[in-house]
């Protein structure tokens, strides 16, 4: 099997107890450790700052900047390699903005994108502008007012590690072992 390699950008740092890495656990359960490697998109640049928010793209261009940069250097390094990119809160504006501006070589590595907590949900119709909607999941827990276009945060925007194991089933259904 080609190699998997996921790309994070998570809220929080890649140490936490969020999505981000309960997500690479899975990953990693069902492919084998040897056999993908998960990257966050780390502090700085992407710092997950409140007013960034609010500068259209819901994230920080220097954040997007580095993400571009890691696809980048994911397909220079291994072009055969299938990304998984990820992101929750504000990280998932971080992918929307940075994926919808690769090239179709860099897209197509990507074997799937899933998004939770999605603050861009609504401003880009639940989907990531110029990427196919198929290979994309994006997961809104009932409730969660980002998801809705707001910038208010509720409880229940913080119970997306237990979505681990639905994300690793799109993704299963996409890229297959080998």
């Amino acid at each position: 099997m080609n190699t998997v390699e996921s790309l994070i950008a998570n809220n929080f740092d890649m140490k936490g107890e969020t999505i981000g890495p309960v997500f690479c656990d899975a990953l990693k359960g069902f492919y084998g450790t040897a056999n993908v490697a998960c990257q966050g998109i780390d502090n700085p640049p992407y710092t997950a700052g409140i007013l960034d928010n609010f500068n259209g793209l819901g994230t920080s261009e220097a954040a997007i900047n580095e993400a571009i940069r890691m696809f980048n250097l994911a397909y220079s390094k291994c072009p055969k390699t299938i990304v998984i990119a990820s992101g929750y809160s504000q990280g998932a504006a971080v992918m929307h903005a940075s994926i919808k501006t690769l090239s179709i070589t860099l897209q197509n590595q990507i074997g799937a994108a899933v998004m939770f907590g999605d603050v861009r949900n609504t401003q880009d119709n639940g989907q990531i502008p110029n990427f196919p909607k198929s290979k994309t999941k994006i997961y809104c827990a009932p409730l969660d007012l980002v998801c809705l276009g707001t910038d208010l945060l509720t409880p229940t925007h913080l119970v997306y590690t237990s979505y681990s194991g639905q994300a690793l089933d799109f993704v299963k259904s996409l890229v297959t072992k080998k």
